[in-house]
């Protein structure tokens, strides 16, 4: 039949205007002896075409005498595979003409699809066209040949002054005229993906198997099935599938599916004798990825590790590419080349006997999480064995919200609880922050449902004496919630989508620790007895510690903040000493019953400054000022600082009418005790206050003073010490006693006793 078929195409000896349309819908063989020849051909359908349509499609073929698909089809001759033609056009212009009439309106004017390429159909229509339907379907094409009904015979039609002919050829033979056709497994791939959650399967033909044969199979690390979605494997008894008679066909067409990696060999037993074998391997790819995927927009690159393929041995090369949708992924074999490959167009490479890293980026934001996938699999082969989720995102810088420290009383209410602070840097003091009001750490990605992750590491800078000092390797971060329990300098990351080590879009903060420590602590108080007396010239009476400040305090503080010196931060610590009167019972009586005002009064030098009593503690210091009047922060050589404040407790009462002698003070007492505390913040974060020592100390007084304006002593005015103290390290100011923010203006006044 072969030398028939070739008598009849070419009866001059080759020639290249002999063209067939072959039929992949009535035998897949057709389409993959097609597919692995060297013949020029092309899809008559147009676009791209999914895999199950790619292979039921028709082809046109420009044939060569002695190709192997020429010898099949002569061997098939009878199965209607498809029509032969003879035209001296290119392929992309007897495409165009076949086109031309592929699809055809029915009497509804739908249309629908012209099979003319079945020769049951062009046989039949051919005789019934008048002369323009055959010019619509001869045009350039000199001569069609289909099979007729009679068994080894071809019809050839031709045109001739606008007639059609039809002649007979008779080829030597009949349907499946020639030899019998001997055993053959031909896989559409011999590599199957395995894959997790769906399901790749692919066709493997077996010539000769519709006479009935058997299917064996040498591991179970893959499974066959009859359809390409069957649920169920076909049944194989005694370890080997059987393939009953089918009447029709001497080609049965299976589908294989990995299980398992592995190599596995099918055996093809034919029940008429003969046996064939191939080899099939099941491969099993893996990537990791660190969980989900997030990478920037030109920048924040994110790592991806393909893993050695199962089994070992397989040798083929991978495949890294995009589905379709979402931003476009670029693809770098470094964390720093300059070369990228768009995955739009696959990333082929061998496949790694280790582990092997690439980086990948996107071209445009996301618009929601995970619009992106990444896909792994074999090339060559459309089946995924890996696939993830990428999201191209962006994440903006850290802002860090500090606690302000709260007030204890009603009194001196907060402006505000907290401060927000944006930028590269900020300066905190170590052991200020307290563990129930942590600092809490900002960062905003997009797009939407965007995680972020947090962590932190010291700076490669920080020098020994810097790690001495620091309590912790790094400060606590839990979740974007900040400690300061630790000394030095830091570096906050905000990874989108948590990368991690992974790499990704990344926003970072330095936060320097600053660590302080009392080196030195000189403040005293001088206790001594105090007087009451008139003040010269006026019509007020003083009960005071004397006009030479009593309360001396003075202290050096260590400062340790990062870097190689540990000055790194230290320029921005501020402080300085905050008194509080934390009780108090002052006042004077009148005669006639009148109420009077209490002042307190602090003297530093030869000021003489005034502080107005509220209900409750007061903060000594100017209204709207925070440390004592006087109170100093002098910065010494390396990471010392001092500070320093005096004061010379007292209280005044004043005549209200100084011209009537029965308006005249009877009586001024005042019993008082206060606390000094050494305090610090930071530039960046003024309202959050660590104290490292507090000295205290009381005043005691009371007076008789007569209508001549004399002074009697019933308990003498002293001034004493209290409760020194310096602490271990910075204490957050809430867990002491001190009154934390600056006073109110507001006067007081004392009902008659």
């Amino acid at each position: 039949m072969k030398e028939e078929l070739r008598r009849a195409l070419w009866p001059n000896g080759p020639r290249p205007d002999i063209w067939a349309i072959v039929d992949s819908a009535q035998d897949q063989k057709v389409y993959w002896t097609l597919t692995n020849s060297f013949l020029q051909h092309c899809c008559l359908f147009a676009g791209k075409l999914p895999q199950a349509l790619e292979m039921a499609a028709p082809y046109l073929v420009q044939l060569d005498s002695e190709d192997k698909l020429t010898a099949y089809l002569a061997e098939n001759m009878g199965r209607n595979l498809g029509i032969f033609l003879r035209c001296d056009l290119g392929l992309n212009d007897v495409r165009k003409h076949l086109r031309s009439f592929l699809t055809v309106k029915d009497m509804r004017g739908q249309k629908m699809l012209f099979r003319y390429y079945d020769p049951r159909i062009l046989r039949v229509y051919l005789p019934t066209c008048n002369a323009s339907e055959l010019q619509t379907v001869f045009g350039p094409i000199k001569t069609f040949w289909a099979e007729s009904d009679q068994p080894g015979t071809l019809t050839q039609f031709e045109v001739n002054k606008k007639q059609l002919q039809v002649t007979p050829v008779v080829l030597a033979g009949g349907a499946n005229g020639g030899d019998d056709l001997a055993p053959e497994v031909v896989p559409a791939q011999s590599v199957l993906v395995l894959q997790r959650g769906s399901r790749s399967r692919v066709p493997v033909l077996l010539q000769g198997a519709g006479a009935g044969a058997k299917l064996r199979r040498s591991s179970g690390a893959i499974r066959i099935y009859r359809t390409p979605t069957a649920n169920e494997e076909l049944a194989a008894p005694e370890g080997a599938y059987v393939i009953p008679s089918s009447g029709l066909d001497p080609d049965v067409t299976v589908y294989a599916e990995a299980a398992a990696p592995g190599e596995v060999t099918l055996t093809l037993e034919l029940l008429s004798g003969g046996k064939a074998r191939t080899t099939l391997t099941a491969v099993e790819l893996s990537m990791e990825t660190g969980g989900a995927v997030c990478c920037g927009v030109r920048s924040g690159r994110r790592r991806i590790d393909v893993l050695p393929a199962a089994p070992r041995a397989f040798q083929g090369r991978l495949q890294l590419r995009t589905a379709a949708g979402g931003p476009s992924l670029t693809l770098y074999t470094s964390e720093t080349s300059a070369t990228g490959f768009p995955l739009a167009d696959g990333f082929n490479f061998d496949v790694p006997g280790d582990k092997v890293s690439f980086w990948v980026e996107g071209e445009t934001a996301s618009t929601r999480a995970g619009d992106a996938t990444i896909l792994l699999g074999v090339d060559g082969s459309t089946a995924v064995g890996v696939q993830c989720p990428v999201t191209v995102a962006s994440v903006t810088a850290i802002s860090a919200t500090v606690p302000v420290t709260a007030s204890r009383t009603g009194r001196l209410p907060l402006e505000q609880e907290e401060q927000t602070v944006s930028g590269q840097s900020l300066v905190l003091l170590s052991g200020a922050v307290e563990e129930a009001r942590p600092v809490r750490l900002a960062a905003t990605t997009a797009p939407e449902g965007v995680g972020i992750a947090w962590s932190v590491e010291r700076a490669e800078d920080d020098g020994e004496a810097v790690l001495a000092v620091s309590a912790k390797a790094v400060p606590t971060l839990t979740e974007g919630a900040l400690l300061s329990d630790a000394a030095g300098t830091f570096r906050v990351r905000a990874a989108a989508g948590g990368a991690g080590e992974w790499g990704g879009p990344v926003a970072e903060m330095e936060i320097v620790l600053v660590h302080a420590a009392v080196s030195e602590h000189a403040s005293v108080v001088n206790g001594r007895l105090c007087g009451c007396a008139r003040v010269a010239g006026t019509d007020r009476f003083a009960l005071h510690a004397g006009a030479v400040p009593a309360v001396q305090l003075d202290a050096t503080v260590r400062l340790t903040g990062g870097g190689p010196d540990g000055r790194r931060g230290v320029e921005a610590v501020r402080g300085g000493w905050i008194g509080n009167i934390v009780s108090e019972n002052s006042g004077a009586r009148y005669k006639g019953g009148s109420t009077t005002q209490t002042v307190y009064k602090y003297k530093a030098g030869a000021e003489e400054l005034v502080a107005d009593l509220d209900s409750g503690p007061l903060l000594d210091a100017r209204a709207g000022e925070r440390t004592l009047p006087g109170s100093t922060m002098e910065s010494l050589s390396d990471g010392a600082a001092a500070f320093r404040a005096q004061m010379a407790p007292g209280v005044t009462a004043t005549v209200i009418d100084g011209t009537a002698l029965d308006k005249t003070i009877e009586q001024i007492w005042s019993y008082s005790d206060g606390q000094a505390y050494l305090t610090l913040w930071t530039e960046e974060a003024p309202g959050q206050l660590g104290v490292l020592a507090q000295t205290g100390w009381s005043f005691t007084g009371d007076y008789v003073c007569t209508p001549a304006k004399t002074v009697r002593t019933t308990i003498p005015a002293r001034l004493a010490g209290t409760r020194p103290m310096v602490f271990p390290g910075l204490t957050p100011a809430g867990r002491t006693e001190m009154e934390a923010h600056p006073p109110v203006s507001g006067r007081s006044t004392v009902e008659e006793s």
